[in-house]
């Protein structure tokens, strides 16, 4: 073990911080077993679980020779580590934050208000003290920080070289923006009430560029072009009058452009610059307008009002098109931000968006708007409404219609805009469609590739939509999910290709995005990434067996697996070269690690929880099962601790739609559990856990559940693993109403806990969302429970699927629960079903969180819940009497 930083950990140490790192360092070294000794493996205890820690990998050097990850605990003692990818140096920083690499020379974290270096060649550190926020220059590497100082009350910009030495100090300093290239710093200087603008090029950042000197203005919403070819913001008064301008700059010509609200044509009148950044500023491609938003002066609320009898009174009209939550959180589109574009050179301006269409987004290299109204359409039952889609040339100002009655569904998502600007993308049944800006047309062009399928896939594709992935440069093809694949297309459609094999392997294939990617949000649409598939792609993969990992394909030889294994990987880092990789990889029962591999040779550099090799641990697998109707399916099962194939043991069944993928994933052990459910707490005290993966059916939620699960519990029981009669069965949310709907069905379980349940769907279909202040109505198309229709249309299809219905028929004794101020699932229907089952002379026990929503969210709470699951079902699966509460009712 190296030395440790005694600038970092300040001695005498805490026993915490000394316990953490002796499961961290010193127990593998202790529990070596000599050749030949066997070592007996403990019970975990719940006194054990808060020595087991999370992982959380974060960045690793551009050539992948160091690597940044922290170990997070239950009882607080967090501690962010720095290790050598290629030898045992390494370095930790108990409660260290915001890990960073100076390219492949200095590590950065932060610790409370101070930033620290380190030195990866030499090991020198640096601390820079009042610390408010700070950049690295990729192209640079260098370091750029903003320091205040208490006494006196000042900010400094300072900029740092590759080797941590200060090579600029600019005193009162506000604030700063590095460019998306990095390569340019954008600051401000505010000195006796005066404010000052200038310009950092980092190749010389000796001597700034001054853009404002000793303006009146303060200056927000600094914003760059992604190239730093030109830059704007907003320039307030400093008086406080509301008063804001818009500049604009473009760094070649130094050319300085300034827009005054007060004295540009056509500003629309009661209105103001959004200064709060709703809109962000945006700046176009050719370099010819500056988009910003535009607010409407406030008025008051006209729906709100005063009643003659004095209290406030919320005004629900049955006219209006959204019911009153939805509009305080979509916000009334009179007080709306809408999108306007000035044209500085010929000192125009034009509002873009309006109240009758404030949908935006932009298109065609920022040529084009899209525009549309998400209430159109409304009052209606999906989660989203269809719209009209408009688009406006904004050269000419000439609008035509580009979509009408537009689906907007999670298989039809909104439209999005090519990264070169020439296409818009759509979805519509399933296909993926194309508009040509430059011809005005519409091309479906998944609708050939369909019927040019041979037979072994064309079946395989009936239930499949195409998304796009992405485009290759220039907009010269589009890349597209289908379930499994992805496929290069042409917009014309006319020629196409299916570049991976995921349906044969049973893989879905994705294109890796690195976690650092930039945000390709457009207003209220998206601009696809562009990807040069020339020089090959990075894909991940994930196997209906469960296995992960990652691929890598190229046009000459196809995808060929960098790793893919039985085992769940993930964050992956990919070096500069693309011939390293770091990534995490886990285990149900192997703690998360990460794994460095150059080529085909692969090691594990840190493995956290060392120490869980000292206890007996649970397996997972996959089971093949069918239901009645003759469906192949899968089911998640994990075995107990010390499995003897001797002997029988009882089983927990947990419901919630597909969960198979999950197979190899690693879950610590803990009490706090936000749906009190935890399979390796539940392995360790000696259940089998059944995860069945259910297949729904419209306006057949209910049995179709009921017709899984089952089959799924009774494969278990016929392979002769399980107690018949000692098989409980848990679920939350909709996992809750699977639950209850089955326990009305059937008497396979003998015990069950249903959390935040929807047990009457009928009445559940008229209540809200007030998390979104959308009504649950949405929930009954294209959500979970697909039943199409209002129940007032189809009420025995609503009887059918009502577990409140069947209670009478209830023999299964269960513990429901539920948060009090639950917003997404009423909980109300936690206390309907209590209620039926209670007058029916039904065994069961309710729990009600006051302070606790959907899922419980207090640690207090987490552990008040798990542990009383696990005490109800000890108590009808093991014979357990010794919990009162369960017979007596007492706390």
């Amino acid at each position: 073990m190296k030395p440790i930083n005694q600038k970092e950990i300040h001695l005498p140490l805490s026993l915490a911080v000394v316990l953490a790192l002796l499961f961290i360092f010193i127990l593998p070294l202790v529990t070596c077993p000599l050749k030949g000794q066997v070592v007996q493996k403990k019970q975990l205890d719940f006194k054990d679980f808060n020595s087991l820690g999370e992982l959380q990998l974060h960045k690793a050097t551009p050539d992948t020779r160091w690597s940044s990850f922290s170990m997070h605990y239950k009882n607080g003692i967090d501690t962010l580590f720095l290790r050598s990818t290629s030898n045992k140096k390494e370095y930790f920083f108990p409660s260290g934050t915001n890990p960073d690499f100076l390219a492949n020379t200095n590590f950065l974290y932060q610790k409370n208000a101070a930033l620290h270096l380190v030195n990866l060649h030499t090991g020198a550190k640096q601390t820079i003290e009042h610390v408010l926020s700070y950049a690295c220059s990729i192209s640079f590497g260098q370091l750029i920080v903003l320091t205040k100082q208490n006494s006196p009350a000042r900010k400094t910009l300072l900029i740092l070289n590759k080797d941590g030495v200060i090579i600029q100090r600019i005193a009162r300093a506000e604030q700063f923006k590095i460019s998306p290239c990095s390569r340019k710093v954008v600051f401000t200087t505010m000195e006796n009430g005066s404010y000052s603008l200038g310009i950092i090029e980092l190749t010389n950042p000796i001597t700034p560029h001054w853009i404002l000197r000793k303006s009146s203005y303060s200056f927000k919403m600094l914003t760059w072009e992604k190239t730093a070819r030109a830059l704007c913001f907003i320039g307030s008064e400093a008086s406080g009058s509301n008063k804001n301008s818009l500049f604009y700059y473009i760094t070649k010509s130094k050319a300085l452009f300034c827009m005054d609200p007060e004295k540009q044509i056509g500003f629309p009148p009661g209105h103001l610059l959004d200064s709060l950044g709703q809109y962000p500023l945006n700046i176009s491609q050719d370099l010819k307008r500056v988009f910003f938003g535009l607010l409407k002066k406030t008025d008051p609320d006209p729906s709100f009002k005063k009643s003659n009898f004095g209290p406030e009174v919320e005004l629900w009209n049955g006219n209006d098109k959204l019911i009153y939550p939805m509009q305080q959180r979509m916000g009334d589109f009179n007080k709306k931000t809408y999108l306007a574009v000035w044209t500085p050179f010929k000192e125009e301006l034009a509002q873009i968006s309006n109240q009758a269409l404030p949908g935006v987004m932009l298109a065609g290299e920022q040529q084009y708007a899209v525009l549309s109204n998400p209430q159109s359409y409304e009052p209606q039952l999906e989660y989203s409404g269809p719209r009209d889609f408009y688009i406006l040339d904004l050269n000419t100002g000439k609008k035509e219609v580009l979509l009408q009655n537009k689906a907007i569904t999670p298989t039809e998502p909104m439209p999005g805009s090519s990264p070169g600007g020439k296409y818009i993308t759509y979805s519509k049944q399933n296909d993926c469609w194309i508009y040509d800006l430059k011809s005005k047309t519409h091309l479906n062009i998944t609708q050939s590739l369909r019927a040019s399928l041979p037979d072994s896939l064309r079946d395989l594709h009936q239930d499949s939509y195409f998304r796009v992935a992405g485009w290759t440069p220039y907009d010269k093809q589009i890349l597209l999910y289908d379930t499994y694949d992805i496929w290069i297309i042409t917009p014309d459609g006319n020629s196409y290709r299916r570049i991976t094999h995921g349906r044969e392997k049973k893989i879905h294939f994705r294109i890796f995005e690195s976690p650092l990617s930039d945000d390709l949000s457009n207003y209220e649409g998206w601009t696809h990434r562009t990807f040069n598939a020339d020089k090959g792609l990075l894909l991940e993969a994930k196997g209906d067996d469960g296995k992960a990992g990652y691929f890598k394909w190229e046009a000459a030889i196809g995808e060929k697996p960098i790793v893919y294994k039985e085992a769940y990987t993930s964050e992956l880092f990919v070096s500069q070269d693309q011939k390293s990789f770091i990534y995490r990889e886990e285990q149900f029962n192997i703690s998360p690690r990460i794994v460095l591999q150059k080529g085909k040779t692969s090691h594990v550099f840190f493995q956290s929880n060392p120490h869980q090799a000292q206890y007996n641990w649970g397996q997972s697998t996959l089971i093949a099962y069918q239901n009645l109707k003759g469906s192949k399916l899968q089911a998640l099962l994990y075995y107990p601790v010390n499995y003897d194939p001797k002997k029988k043991y009882p089983m927990i069944v947990n419901v919630y739609e597909k969960q198979s993928s999950e197979r190899y994933k690693y879950i610590n052990p803990t009490l706090e559990n936000e749906a009190g459910y935890n399979p390796t707490v539940l392995t360790n005290q000696g259940y089998f856990v059944l995860c069945p993966d259910i297949v729904s059916e419209k306006q057949n939620e209910g049995p179709s559940a009921l017709d899984c699960t089952v089959a799924a519990t009774k494969e278990i029981i016929a392979r002769g693993l399980v107690y018949p009669d000692k098989i409980g069965i848990i679920g939350h949310s909709f996992g809750g109403f699977e639950t209850c709907y089955i326990i009305t069905h059937t008497s396979l379980y003998a015990a069950a806990v249903a959390g935040a349940a929807i047990t009457d769907i009928s009445s559940y279909y008229y209540t809200i969302n007030w998390d979104t202040g959308r009504p649950t109505m949405n929930y009954f198309q294209s959500g979970q429970l697909k039943m199409e229709r209002p129940p007032y249309e189809i009420p025995d299809i609503y009887d059918r699927n009502s577990p409140i219905v069947h209670a009478p028929k209830v023999t299964t004794p269960l513990l429901s629960y539920a948060g009090k101020k639950d917003n997404h699932v009423d909980w109300h229907q936690s206390v309907e079903f209590y209620l039926a089952l209670r007058i029916l002379g039904k065994k069961n026990v309710m729990l009600l969180y006051p302070q606790e929503a959907h899922t419980i969210l207090d640690p207090q709470s987490q552990t008040d819940l798990t542990q009383r699951i696990s005490q109800w079902f000890a108590y009808y699966l093991k014979d357990e009497k010794h919990a009162d509460w369960i017979e007596k009712g007492t706390m």
